[in-house]
């Protein structure tokens, strides 16, 4: 489905141009303008990260202490998302080698649902059990807490999520602006500290936050940007055996590791255990120094992953033939569908139709949701508003997760169906950054572009419009002959998922097309190509 396209500056370059102009409309474009902001921006530093308050991180290290001075049972509950794996790999090791009693703990999916649980709880306390650590979640955990506390369990809770009206009775160190991991690699940091080996904590455990951070689609802003671009560079010097056994099976390259390659490549993989099995693995495979266990586990999880992908595909084709746009939130349901891999459909649908989704695998009694926004329609916000359907709720505003019991679906549509998305629909654009001239397509403006990396959410690698370009040649490649390569003005283009467009299209047609600049490197032979997001056959006649 094609989006409206919004230019955010009115600068065009229709001529070669000084790149550093081009620099200068990208910074205003990014809102980033004093020039402390521009020093910011070009040269981030962790300290941003360091050194910023987040509550009871003195109390949570306060009770570490306590903990190794009583020699106390302690069990790190993570969450089984690569945030959470990453944030149960940093504070696990960190715990461990301090020779607290310490043992990770990740919940099943299907057996016990998202989260702190009575059953876990209450097994983990029979074991004695002294101090719970929840790591990317449980600020929702009130029930949980409490019930924990008259079992003689403490509970620390690390998260992110937004915070509900009422919060759980322990120690909540807590804030919206990292990752799970992230606000885990603080904790970790403080309470290294305060036994002299901080400085280690940021040099062997950062490129799980950077992971982390690029798997959760956290703004890549401020502390996040720092993050991500020192995190980068340990991870493409990593000794992690897990990491390194993930990259040999997928075929990249120690070094040359991007944010593209952790989101699309080494995340899914990281998640596929928690989506179909358990998540342990993962996290086995993020803390082993065994590089043959590091393999056998590489091979399980890509195993996972396939298996993943395959039913992922069987729900897609389900979910294109039951929506129907009807200008509202989308709202799809499946017995069929296995509730690790709703997220993925949700997520999937917004690509194809534009539109924020609900998603919910219907269990018998009891059915689990996922939801996916665009824009600036905040989703967890919408569900909170509902939350007298629904069992729990929990998220961000660009994707939450819910349970709701089975025979409330039917009232949950309609309510869902009925919510205004004006506001939302006035900001659903394809975003270009300015119009240029292919002309500028090279590589000072390749290195121009590099300066603006790391790329994600909030940052996104700068987009651009040329009009009246002509198109000396196409054709649909793929194996399902599903993407459309094209030859513009002597550049190369690809437009992944749009071979339809290929009709009404020849050579000598001049086109409108929105991109982004990429670089291919085959065989030490870098050449730039066009990453087109959308085109349409030009309207001017030149």
């Amino acid at each position: 489905m094609n989006r409206a396209w919004k230019l955010k500056s009115t600068e065009k370059f229709l001529k070669e141009a000084d790149s550093a102009d081009i620099v200068k409309v990208l910074l205003k474009n990014r809102k980033i303008l004093k020039k402390e902001e521009i020093e910011e921006f070009f040269n981030p530093h962790l300290e941003s990260f360091l050194d910023f308050k987040i509550a009871d991180l003195e109390k949570g290290v306060k009770r570490i202490l306590e903990a190794l001075e009583r020699r106390e049972k302690v069990i790190v509950f993570a969450d089984y998302d690569a945030d959470g794996l990453c944030a149960g790999a940093i504070l696990w090791e960190t715990l461990y080698e301090l020779k607290l009693n310490v043992l990770p703990y990740i919940p099943h999916r299907v057996k016990e649902g998202y989260g702190l649980n009575f059953e876990a709880i209450e097994k983990l306390a029979k074991e004695g059990t002294k101090l719970i650590i929840t790591v990317d979640h449980g600020v929702t955990a009130i029930k949980e807490v409490k019930f924990a506390k008259k079992l003689g369990v403490d509970v620390v809770v690390c998260d992110h999520h937004e915070k509900p009206k009422i919060l759980p009775e322990c120690i909540l160190i807590h804030t919206t602006r990292l990752c799970g991991a992230g606000v885990t690699l603080r904790f970790a940091y403080e309470i290294a500290k305060e036994f002299g080996f901080q400085d280690k904590i940021i040099s062997e455990k950062l490129e799980l936050c950077a992971i982390a951070t690029i798997a959760d689609l956290v703004p890549l802003k401020c502390q996040n940007r720092a993050i991500v671009k020192f995190g980068l560079e340990s991870l493409n010097g990593t000794r992690r055996a897990g990491i390194l056994a993930l990259l040999s099976k997928t075929g990249l390259v120690l070094g040359k590791v991007s944010e593209r390659d952790i989101s699309h490549v080494l995340a899914p993989r990281l998640n596929a255990a928690g989506r179909l099995g358990d998540a342990i693995l993962s996290l086995r495979l993020l803390c082993t120094k065994d590089p043959v266990q590091a393999r056998n586990l590489a091979e399980e999880l890509f195993e996972t992953n396939f298996q993943r992908q395959e039913m992922l595909t069987r729900a897609i084709l389900e979910a294109k033939g039951q929506f129907l746009d009807e200008g509202g939130i989308g709202f799809l349901t499946s017995e069929n569908w296995h509730e690790g891999i709703i997220g993925l459909v949700a997520s999937r649908m917004v690509e194809e139709t534009g539109r924020p989704m609900v998603v919910i695998s219907c269990g018998e009694k009891f059915s689990k949701g996922s939801a996916r926004s665009v824009g600036n329609l905040n989703i967890v916000e919408v569900l909170q508003s509902f939350s007298d359907l629904l069992v729990d709720v929990g998220g961000h505003p660009a994707a939450a997760g819910f349970t709701i019991e089975t025979e409330k679906i039917v009232k949950f549509q309609q309510k869902i169906r009925g919510v205004n998305l004006k506001d939302f629909e006035d900001k659903n654009f394809l975003e270009i950054d300015c119009q240029i001239s292919l002309l500028n397509v090279n590589f000072p403006l390749w290195e121009t572009i590099l300066k603006f990396a790391p790329f994600g959410v909030g940052n996104l690698q700068p987009q651009f419009l040329t009009k009246n370009a002509l198109v000396e040649d196409l054709k649909t490649v793929g194996q399902n002959l599903d993407h459309l390569k094209l030859i513009i003005e002597e550049k190369n283009a690809i437009a992944f998922g749009q071979a339809q467009k290929i009709d009404g299209l020849s050579p000598g047609k001049r086109i409108d097309l929105v991109y982004t600049v990429e670089l291919n490197d085959f065989r030490n032979n870098k050449t730039l190509q066009l990453k087109v997001w959308d085109l349409a056959v030009s309207e001017d006649k030149k």
